[in-house]
């Protein structure tokens, strides 16, 4: 059975710039091996978004899912990484996760948000 595990979900709200689905259904179906899914956000805000919501520059977001994918990847996860996730892109992927049929050699879904909240 899967296990949605949340950590902490707070970011910048916009559209999203492309369809993030295709990137997180592909991210899947080359690998369909794995063990589980790992979910990898990194919000350091430096982007023109952000900066237009004055939010403030962090330095360890970026770092800090880098090295969670690294992680994750020993452990036999699918991972897909998105830095500077919108709310909507957030949202979508994990509603897609929790949703989706998965290669039956995946036991479990994960979500690792790093940064800090926004409206």
């Amino acid at each position: 059975s899967f296990h949605l595990i949340l950590l902490s979900l707070w970011m910048a709200t916009a559209l999203p710039d492309h369809d993030c689905r295709a990137d997180f259904l592909k991210i899947i179906e080359e690998n369909e091996t794995a063990k589980g899914v790992a979910i990898l956000i990194g919000n350091d805000y430096d982007n023109e978004i952000c900066k237009k919501q004055n939010l403030r520059i962090l330095k360890g977001p970026k770092k800090d899912v880098l090295k969670a994918e690294s992680v994750f990847k020993q452990f036999g996860a699918a991972c897909y990484l998105k830095l500077n996730a919108t709310a909507i892109e957030t949202k979508t992927i994990i509603d897609m996760a929790s949703t989706m049929s998965y290669p039956s050699s995946y036991g479990w879904i994960v979500f690792v948000y790093c940064g800090h909240g926004a409206d």
